[in-house]
C-alpha cells in the first residue's frame, strides 16, 4: 500500500507540473485513514516555507491516520548529474523514519517529462 501510494504521488506530481505548464509544484501531502485518501496542497511565499505548512500539518493529523506521503519540488544527483525532480517522503504510523523517492523530470519549454524510474533515496526525518 505504501508503494502503491508513493507511486500515485509521483505521478500526480509530474501531472500537476504538466498541467500547470511548468511552473513548481505545490507541496501536498497526501494521508491514509479508515475513511480514505486525502489530499491537501501547501503555498507559502517560498518553497521551504510551502513545505514546512506541510509538515506543519502532518504533525496535527489525527491518530487514526495509518500513513502519509508528502510531495514537493526538488533535486537529485546522479552520477555527477543533477536533475529537477519530484521528491516523495512517505511514512508508516509506528515507524520512526520516513523513506524518501524520486522521479526525474526533464522540462521542454512548458512540457515535462519524466525520466528514468523513480529512485530510492533511502530513510529521512520522521514525518509524524
Amino acid at each position: 500500500m505504501m508503494m502503491d501510494l508513493v507511486f500515485l504521488a509521483l505521478d500526480h506530481g509530474i501531472g500537476s507540473i504538466s498541467d500547470a505548464g511548468g511552473e513548481a509544484l505545490i507541496p501536498f501531502p497526501i494521508a491514509v485513514d479508515a475513511d480514505g485518501r486525502h489530499l491537501k496542497r501547501f503555498v507559502g511565499d517560498t518553497l521551504d516555507e510551502s513545505v514546512a505548512l506541510a509538515r506543519a500539518d502532518i504533525l496535527n493529523l489525527p491518530h487514526q491516520t495509518e500513513l502519509v506521503v508528502l510531495a514537493f519540488d526538488g533535486a537529485v544527483t546522479i552520477q555527477d548529474s543533477k536533475s529537477e525532480a519530484i521528491i516523495v517522503q512517505a511514512q508508516r504510523r509506528g515507524t520512526s523514519q520516513s523513506h524518501n523517492y524520486a522521479q526525474r523530470y526533464q522540462r521542454k519549454g512548458q512540457h515535462i517529462s519524466p525520466f528514468g524510474n523513480a529512485l530510492g533515496l533511502g530513510d529521512g526525518d520522521s514525518l509524524f
